[in-house]
């Protein structure tokens, strides 16, 4: 919430806060960094920075349940087919995503 009052000017262009969202991330203020990505994308939805950035979060947060790791799948897919799959740090994220699903479905199912 720090940088909120700065973005007032900018509210309504997305690249300021995918910048406030990486800027919140480094800082490891990540439900900030979260927020921040999700306001962008409502105004750019095919940003393909904000969408592999916010799925970053969603992966590295220890706290994400298997909803929050089905949107982490959704949101990379979504960058990767933008980026025509040629985007190596999304196609990485994309296929972390999916590992981390595979795991929590796979611990699921041995309950």
């Amino acid at each position: 919430r720090v940088l909120e009052p700065l973005l007032v000017p900018w509210g309504g262009r997305p690249t300021a806060w995918f910048m406030a969202g990486s800027s919140a991330q480094f800082l490891g203020r990540i439900r900030d960094a979260e927020r921040y990505y999700r306001a962008g994308l409502e105004l750019q939805d095919d940003s393909v920075l904000g969408l592999n950035n916010l799925a970053d979060i969603l992966l590295d947060n220890p706290g994400s349940d298997a909803a929050a790791l089905r949107e982490a799948v959704s949101l990379a897919e979504k960058a990767s087919s933008l980026s025509q799959r040629r985007n190596p740090a999304v196609e990485e994220t994309l296929h972390q995503a999916r590992e981390r699903v595979r795991a929590v479905d796979a611990e699921h199912e041995s309950k």
